[in-house]
């Protein structure tokens, strides 16, 4: 039997009508209150940020559920879209690790454990298998088990599937799973109750992917994570990948991505910045030397291990946390890709505007200008840590 094969058989149950009335999982309630709104459930997974057109997808197929099931009282609060993601490997969670009733501190020593084996072994997926890409296609959206509404994808040829499953097995070095991989988003939760299930099939029937006419769904190396998350709404890239980019991609991007990279290690946080340029005739262009002199002058331990300029690529989209953008050019290269909001929003403003030492300034000054909004990156990630 075909990976592919294996598949279809496993997940035949996504063709069963839904009917009647019929109650939610009752391990729902560990996430979801009685008012639709998240509950506490901290824990550590393995995901894979989706690319612009698997985004677009579940935000729209998202934004159709609630708007249909809306008068029902069936569906939880929405889900934020930057928690849209595809899980690669589940790690530890509540229901599954802490039967034996441990305290509080050994639970979140076990998650901080796992996720800095998970983040080792992200980190040596994107050396190694940089460039590559695996294709799903959108394939049903289904009720997973009285728990939520989801999408599943299903691997576009068998070497998608074998990839992605090379991937997935690494991951159990940090915990093996009792169950086989299902890819798919998360669209929806349900709210903890009763569910209208010929209301709901009659939604899911019509709203259902064409998987001739559906979007390819690509997920990038690169764009795989480890996460922590505080509940299902709330999820933490470890470490958080912070794209900085200029028109030129050589002088401030460059500053600003070695400045903040040495800054987070001295305050031991998880976080880690690259720099891009808006504009595809500088990619390849040697970073000038004023660049690591400055920044050595000022003490700054600089990784030269990227001595060239590096274009904003349309994959780029789904290998970062967040984008800040410094100049014009940078703008409306996100513009162009599609970058929304909810990637941007964090830093909005911080850099934008820094003088380019290569034309209008000096290294001195936009040391001295990125050095002034390094602080105020600071306050606005210690006020996240903070909610």
């Amino acid at each position: 039997m075909t990976l592919l094969e294996e598949y279809e058989q496993r997940t035949a149950w996504k063709y069963d009508p839904i009917g009647g009335s019929f109650p939610t999982h009752t391990e729902l309630q560990n996430k979801i209150g009685p008012d639709g709104q998240f509950r506490p459930f901290p824990g550590s997974t393995a995901v894979f940020r989706l690319d612009r057109d698997a985004f677009r997808l579940a935000r729209l197929m998202q934004t159709l559920l609630h708007r249909h099931l809306e008068d029902t009282g069936m569906l939880a609060q929405p889900l934020p879209e930057d928690s849209f993601h595809m899980t690669l490997h589940d790690l530890i969670n509540p229901e599954q690790d802490r039967a034996g009733g441990e305290g509080e501190n050994d639970y979140a020593r076990k998650v901080e454990n796992s996720l800095t084996l998970a983040e080792t072994i992200a980190r040596h997926i994107h050396e190694r298998y940089a460039g590559r890409e695996i294709a799903l296609i959108p394939d049903r959206i289904v009720n997973m088990v009285g728990k939520s509404l989801v999408l599943l994808l299903k691997p576009a040829s068998e070497e998608d599937y074998a990839l992605l499953l090379e991937l997935y097995r690494q991951f159990d070095r940090v915990k093996a799973l009792p169950y086989p991989l299902t890819p798919h988003v998360t669209l929806a939760y349900f709210r903890p109750g009763m569910i209208d299930g010929g209301r709901l099939n009659a939604v899911l029937q019509a709203m259902q992917p064409e998987p001739h006419t559906s979007p390819v769904c690509r997920l990038y190396p690169e764009a795989l994570t480890a996460q922590y998350f505080s509940d299902m709404a709330r999820y933490r890239d470890i470490p958080m990948k912070v794209c900085f980019c200029c028109d030129g991609g050589m002088n401030r991007s460059v500053m600003c991505a070695q400045m903040l990279n040495h800054m987070t290690k001295e305050r031991g946080l998880s976080l880690r910045a690259e720099a891009r340029s808006a504009f595809q005739n500088t990619h390849g262009r040697a970073i000038p030397d004023e660049v690591w002199q400055t920044l050595e002058r000022h003490g700054i331990r600089t990784d030269r291990l990227i001595q060239t300029a590096r274009y904003l690529e349309s994959r780029d989209w789904a290998a970062f946390t967040q984008f800040v953008t410094i100049s014009v050019g940078a703008i409306d290269r996100m513009a162009m890709l599609g970058v929304p909001d909810s990637r941007r929003r964090m830093f909005s403003g911080l850099f934008f505007g820094i003088g380019d030492p290569a034309y209008e300034s000096s290294y001195e000054q936009a040391y001295a200008d990125i050095l002034e909004r390094m602080e105020q990156l600071f306050q606005v990630l210690e006020a996240k840590n903070e909610k």
